[in-house]
């Protein structure tokens, strides 16, 4: 408002076209924070009837808060209806620079429609015909319950609203409900039929909406101790009655809501382990088969020459090790653990006959390689005592447990 000059200084058409740009951008900013002022005063007035009864002097306090802030607010709408109106007189600028747009008057006019059939309005009639702006009237309409009345702090006509403990409790249901709308929405539409493709993506959907109704449980655990607090409130057993019945309908809304999700996830879930009993059945029968193929081509390689043994036992390692895999992620999640344990001890026994089986064919390779490679002649005594060295090491790389030197006296001196 410092901003905004008085009539006499407006010297010329761009000094008033400016005054009322500044006028409506105020206009508009009050009209904005509107929903806030009725916001407050709605808080104020729940604090002041839950707190008086135990603190008297803080109810005082939360009154004089908002009452101070009612003043200031009709303070501003006050000097912008008194600057709009002298610039009118003025005739410095036409009238129509001042009217606010249609949708401004109509989003007011809804404003107001919506308001009488959500609550009482009282004490109206003496303001419908006074001489102020239409800003004015919207601007500082503040509700506060009638228990709960503030003085009046501005000559400004107010619509006084008369919210009682049933009608806020009322409203404090419905914001509950419009919260679980699309909740609600979601389990009609919902349809309860699904496969191996699409059940673990319903899975995840349903632990999400279960999610989201848990934490609304404050809000429903709020309005059960607002409904507690009305029983022993000064109120009408025909009104006490009526919260009892509008609860009682949110209850059955909300235990539906519950029941569906947490139903549908359970009925997903058993579906899902149905689907995974399934997977480990066929891994286990998957496994049997092939640690039995291991054991048949372990049998048949002692027939066939070393070179050929020893690329088929080194395959079929690799193979083993491979659905030593399927053998861990049955371990942790086939419910029939005395399967997995004979399925565990067969894999070990073919492993370790595999591994003795290797280690054995490139023993014979080594030997069959030894005996056919030329041998020193008698007499040669350095090419006998390299092939008792050579003789040596392989024992000690079979893990002997002793050598030439251990089991025979030193042919060779040294």
């Amino acid at each position: 408002m410092a901003e905004v000059r008085s009539v006499v200084d407006l010297e010329d058409e761009s000094a008033v076209e400016e005054q009322v740009r500044k006028l409506q951008s105020l206009e508009h900013a009050l009209e904005s924070e509107h929903s806030e002022l009725i916001n407050i005063s709605q808080l104020a007035v729940e604090l002041v009837s839950r707190i008086e009864p135990s603190n008297g002097s803080d109810a005082n306090v939360v009154r004089s808060q908002i009452d101070d802030i009612t003043q200031r607010w009709d303070g501003l709408v006050s000097n912008i209806d008194e600057h709009t109106r002298a610039l009118v007189k003025s005739e410095k600028t036409e009238g129509d620079h001042l009217q606010r747009s249609n949708s401004v008057d109509e989003k007011i006019e809804e404003q107001l429609v919506a308001d009488e059939k959500l609550e009482k309005i009282t004490d109206d009639d003496d303001a419908k015909h006074t001489e102020t702006s239409p800003i004015r009237t919207q601007l500082s309409t503040v509700q506060y319950s009638k228990s709960e009345q503030m003085p009046s702090t501005s000559s400004s006509s107010k619509k006084i609203v008369d919210l009682s403990p049933l009608e806020q409790f009322i409203n404090h249901v419905d914001d509950v409900m419009d919260g679980l709308s699309k909740l609600s929405e979601w389990t009609i539409s919902f349809q309860s039929e699904w496969n191996a493709d699409n059940v673990r993506e319903m899975v995840r959907t349903c632990q999400t909406k279960l999610k989201e109704i848990k934490e609304k449980e404050s809000r429903v655990k709020q309005l059960e101790t607002e409904l507690e607090q009305l029983k022993t409130a000064n109120i009408s057993d025909e009104d006490l009655s009526r919260a009892n019945d509008y609860f009682e309908d949110f209850t059955h809304e909300w235990s539906r809501i519950v029941s569906k999700i947490s139903d549908t996830l359970n009925s997903l879930s058993t579906y899902n382990r149905t689907l995974q009993e399934k997977d480990t059945n066929s891994i286990i029968a998957h496994l049997d088969d092939f640690l039995t193929s291991a054991a048949n081509i372990m049998e048949t390689c002692i027939q066939t020459p070393f070179e050929e043994r020893e690329k088929r036992l080194k395959n079929l390692q690799a193979e083993i090790l491979s659905h030593s895999k399927s053998l861990t992620f049955l371990e942790q999640n086939h419910s029939d653990k005395e399967s997995v344990e004979q399925l565990k001890a067969k894999m070990s026994e073919v492993t370790d006959t595999a591994r003795r089986m290797r280690e054995t064919c490139s023993i014979l390779l080594r030997t069959e390689a030894y005996l056919r490679s030329t041998t020193s002649s008698i007499g040669d005594l350095e090419g006998l005592r390299r092939d008792l060295e050579s003789c040596e090491v392989e024992y000690l790389l079979v893990d002997c447990p002793y050598t030439l030197h251990s089991r025979t006296p030193s042919l060779f001196p040294v």
